[in-house]
């Protein structure tokens, strides 16, 4: 009767569990394959082509990204794999540790601070938003320091800080295809 319709009728050459049940000793259920979804699978890609569930997926990630586009993405874990946020580095991985890199190519300790000779002088917890227009917002600073006495140098050094920020070269990150607002954290320590 399918073949009078044209219609092709494909078939799981699976075992059908439908006859078993799993469960534990208070409830159970029969286990059925995944039969019909293998048989609509077929009928879709036959009649819209292979790719057509993947093309719907990407739709239905892309707009649901435009749909919550001011809310700021994690980076990385929010973005499309392997997003490049920082151009100047040269691999995904490697940008973190370029960031620091440039940073501490221009950075000044300011006079009189009292250097570590076997520690870190301090550490920096920064946070910020790389906007779809790759300008930077809402930047938050919080710095700690390894001798108690380099606290009074702290305005200096956050300010180096905010100020090479808000001058790198930042590239917007990209979520399904759509430019997005990121939120990215990175720590500094010499």
């Amino acid at each position: 009767m399918l073949k009078e319709k044209q219609i092709d009728f494909f078939y799981s050459t699976e075992v059908e569990f439908s006859l078993f049940r799993v469960g534990n000793e208070v409830e159970s259920y029969p286990a059925v394959t995944n039969c019909y979804y293998k048989a609509s699978n077929e009928l879709l890609n036959l009649k819209y082509g292979h790719n057509f569930t993947k093309q719907i997926e990407r739709t239905a990630d892309s707009l649901y990204v435009i749909s919550r586009i001011e809310i700021p993405f994690q980076y990385p874990n929010e973005v499309d794999n392997y997003c490049m946020i920082y151009p100047s580095a040269t691999d995904f991985l490697d940008q973190k540790r370029q960031i620091q890199i440039d940073f501490f190519t221009i950075f000044n300790f300011p006079k009189g601070f009292l250097k570590s000779v076997d520690q870190k002088d301090f550490f920096a917890q920064t946070n910020f938003i790389i906007k779809r227009d790759s300008k930077i917002s809402d930047i938050t600073i919080e710095i700690k320091f390894t001798n108690p006495e380099n606290k009074k140098f702290s305005d200096s050094i956050i300010n180096q800080l905010r100020t090479f920020i808000e001058n790198a070269n930042w590239k917007a990150a990209v979520s399904s295809g759509v430019l997005v607002n990121s939120k990215f954290d990175i720590n500094f320590y010499n």
